[in-house]
């Protein structure tokens, strides 16, 4: 059975592709390959449901089940807060020059002041100074960055001070 719908998941697959980038545009294209992969997984577990004597094709029933998956994927994408959606509390913390120099200082003897959950996050910060870069190797929204470093550096300030 499992083989049979891999071969039903291959042959439909252009029709997801298909699907998602006609519907997937604009700030949200850079997330093309994520709803592709999603409506793979819910086609999947789908596809065993799917019985041809209900009278719908392969083809329409995965239709339907596309749609519905890049619908909720659309929904979750969309509610993720963006760089430009970043409270001003937030972006304002960023720019506080003391706290830079606490970051500075915690990298050359992290263990002295930070866990080592923070320290870790720390050495990423460094290795990775663009926010969207350490975005893209955590696998999180850079938003959520941006809430991990404010975070990092306000315990910072708690502990240094």
């Amino acid at each position: 059975m499992n083989t049979s719908i891999n071969r039903q998941l291959t042959a439909l697959d252009p029709l997801i592709v298909r699907l998602v980038r006609r519907r997937v545009r604009g700030r949200l294209e850079q997330h093309r390959d994520d709803v592709e992969q999603a409506c793979r997984v819910k086609l999947w577990r789908a596809l065993p449901k799917y019985e041809a004597r209900d009278g719908a094709s392969a083809e329409t029933f995965a239709t339907t089940v596309v749609t519905n998956a890049i619908s909720d994927e659309l929904e979750k994408l969309q509610a993720r807060p963006t760089d430009a959606a970043l409270p001003d509390d937030l972006a304002a913390d960023d720019d506080a020059g003391g706290a830079d120099e606490l970051l500075t200082a915690a990298i050359e003897n992290p263990d002295e002041h930070l866990t080592p959950a923070e320290a870790h996050l720390l050495r990423l910060v460094e290795q990775y100074p663009d926010r969207s870069e350490l975005a893209a190797h955590l696998n999180i929204p850079v938003a959520r960055v941006w809430e991990r470093v404010c975070r990092l550096k306000k315990s910072l300030l708690r502990k240094v001070a």
